[in-house]
């Protein structure tokens, strides 16, 4: 039986254990070699989701350990997750002295945000969208058109880069302002020292 959800690599197939629980239910890590499929894990997104914030965790048997195969997993599934308009952020706790679970949690792009309790906390957020540089092209594109059809190509460009300027400036201050409604935290813009 095929999953409508099923997320595969050359070497690995992950898929939900129950298709309508996907944010609550394991998906099991199936791990492909030498023409074999071999169960080798778990991962999932179950437990508290708030301001769009997610929490993740992975599981693989021991002997598939240490072999890249936890960080491949990561990145798979998160890349699935901020797919999906409200996640915004991919939260995972894990004990102190578990290195290779932290290491693989770094490999995937998670940053270290604090540690309570003998628990530290990684996380990854979703890059914020920039629409305003697919818009420009395409104005300068639709620009070019309307030069050639009334003969001034100057015009049209001048046109055509305001337009798409206008469109994707305005696609992303909406994108992160919902992003803001979501996530209850202000954007910030990097200041130059």
């Amino acid at each position: 039986m095929s999953s409508k959800y099923l997320i595969k690599s050359n070497e690995l197939r992950i898929e939900p254990t129950d298709e309508t629980k996907l944010y609550d239910a394991d998906w099991t890590i199936t791990y492909k070699r030498k023409g074999e499929s071999v169960q080798i894990g778990r991962v999932s997104f179950a437990g508290t989701k708030e301001n769009g914030t997610i929490p993740i965790e992975i599981e693989l048997i021991e002997e598939y350990r240490h072999r890249g195969l936890g960080t491949k997993a990561l990145k798979m599934m998160t890349e699935w997750a901020f797919f999906h308009r409200h996640v915004y952020e991919i939260k995972a706790v894990v004990p102190t002295e578990n290195d290779r679970y932290i290491r693989a949690l770094e490999r995937s792009g998670f940053v270290y945000r604090g540690v309570e309790n003998g628990i530290e906390t990684y996380s990854i957020e979703k890059q914020r969208t920039g629409w305003t540089g697919l818009y420009l092209a395409i104005g300068i594109m639709v620009g070019y058109v309307i030069g050639f059809l009334f003969n001034n190509m100057w015009v049209g460009l001048v046109s055509g880069v305001l337009l798409g300027a206008a469109i994707g400036g305005k696609m992303d201050i909406d994108s992160n302002k919902e992003r803001e409604r979501i996530t209850n935290k202000r954007l910030m813009k990097k200041s130059k020292k």
